[in-house]
């Protein structure tokens, strides 16, 4: 157990919830129409941890990023970008991201993904560096050099739609201004912080063009298709604890229909404000 594991009862409910929409949609994933189709794959951590939610086990990441590898299906933040605007041809690939900049990227994850030639974004955090829970400067600069994106989940983590309007362009250009001082390379994405519903609006979406964002991504599930704004593109959480058959089937549409549950829960999904790495969520709410 540790302090990012929630009840056990809890932890069944999502695993019901999860298995349930993913094997109700295998028949979907049959279908070319429908899983040859471009996903964003969103992680936090990698530990092994009991009844995480946002914890993946690095040996399960492995046998992921291996499956990936072999049917050569992972792809750069660039080809969702342009799958979204209509300039190449939309086919099953995978873009996969992690969020909140947090140091078990460096320490558990990266070195599989450079085993496997996995190409992966990670959304920092720059107002948390030097905390615990997020790299350092030193450790952001050695992922970019070793061919990492490194893209902006705002300066503290905040969810945009809370912000007035000189907070939210501080935050969206600020952040965009430290990690290209910290990486010496450009910022082109950035992720919304939690992504439900009530996290992303037109406004936030108009503000990130402003500051030269090419692309940015929520976290309602679904494919990247052609004619889709690149300011709400769409991502699949990964969770700690699913099986192999899972993450493959989610890898062909599966988990697409999580959007709906999204839809329903945005409220209770979201995680408390204060918990950086989205571990923790609301105590006592089940999503």
């Amino acid at each position: 157990m540790s302090e990012h594991s929630i009840g056990m009862k809890r932890w069944l409910a999502k695993k019901a919830a999860r298995y349930g929409v993913g094997a109700g949609s295998l028949p979907l994933t049959i279908s070319r129409g429908h899983a040859d189709r471009l996903r964003v794959l969103t992680y936090h951590r990698f530990a092994d941890e009991a009844r995480a939610p946002f914890s993946v086990a690095p040996a399960a990441l492995d046998r992921q990023m291996e499956w990936l590898a072999w049917h050569r299906l992972a792809v750069g933040t660039d080809v969702a970008a342009a799958v979204a605007a209509g300039e190449t041809p939309n086919r099953r690939a995978v873009v996969v991201t992690m969020d909140d900049g947090d140091p078990s990227v460096i320490d558990n994850a990266a070195p599989i993904f450079e085993r496997h030639g996995i190409p992966y974004v990670v959304y920092a955090v720059p107002g948390r560096i030097g905390h615990a829970n997020h790299m350092s400067k030193a450790q952001l600069r050695a992922l970019s050099d070793s061919g990492a994106e490194i893209g902006s989940h705002t300066m503290t983590h905040r969810s945009v739609t809370s912000l007035n309007a000189r907070e939210l362009r501080d935050e969206l250009v600020r952040s965009k201004k430290q990690i290209e001082d910290i990486t010496g390379r450009e910022v082109t994405s950035f992720a919304y912080p939690f992504g439900t519903r009530r996290d992303f609006d037109q406004r936030a979406g108009e503000e990130l063009r402003k500051a030269g964002y090419r692309m940015a991504f929520t976290s309602q599930h679904g494919p990247v298709t052609p004619g889709l704004d690149p300011m709400f593109l769409p991502r699949i959480k990964i969770e700690g604890g699913d099986p192999d058959w899972l993450f493959r089937a989610a890898c062909a549409g599966a988990m697409d229909q999580w959007r709906f549950i999204d839809a329903g829960l945005s409220g209770l999904q979201k995680p408390r404000s204060g918990d950086l790495a989205g571990a923790v969520e609301p105590r006592g709410k089940a999503a």
